[in-house]
C-alpha cells in the first residue's frame, strides 16, 4: 500500500510539485501504484521493477493529457503548455529504460538499482 510520502515521490519523479493533487490527485497515484504491483507483485523482485513500472505508468497518462495543451499569451505572460508534450516525452523514455532495467533483475545481475528514501 504507498502512502502519501510515496504519492509525493512520484509527482517528483514525474517532473511536477509534490503538493501538486490537481495534475496528480492521490486516487489516481494509488491506482497507479496498484496497476503496477499487478505487473510486479514484489517490489524488491525483479529489482525496482514496480517502482519504475508506476511512473512510466503515470508519465504515459501526463503524456496523453499534455496533447491538448496549447500555447497562448495573454498581456505580458506567455504559457508554453506544448512544451509539456516533449518534456513528458522526455522523462517517459529515461523512466522506460529504468523499468527495462530493473524487469531485467538491475544492472549488474540483479543489483538493485532503485533506492527509495
Amino acid at each position: 500500500m504507498a502512502t502519501p510520502q510515496d504519492y509525493e515521490r512520484l509527482r517528483l519523479d514525474c517532473g511536477l510539485a509534490a503538493t501538486d493533487t490537481v495534475t496528480l490527485p492521490d486516487a489516481q497515484a494509488e491506482d497507479n501504484f496498484d496497476r503496477a504491483a499487478l505487473i510486479y507483485p514484489d517490489p524488491t523482485n525483479p529489482a525496482g521493477a514496480q517502482f519504475a513500472s508506476t511512473r512510466v505508468l503515470t508519465l504515459e497518462q501526463l503524456y496523453a493529457s499534455s496533447v491538448t495543451s496549447t500555447d497562448y499569451t495573454q498581456n505580458n505572460s506567455t504559457e508554453k503548455a506544448s512544451q509539456l508534450f516533449d518534456h513528458y516525452g522526455k522523462l517517459l523514455d529515461l523512466w522506460n529504460r529504468k523499468l527495462d532495467k530493473a524487469a531485467m533483475g538491475g544492472a549488474g545481475g540483479g543489483v538493485a538499482i532503485f533506492q527509495v528514501i
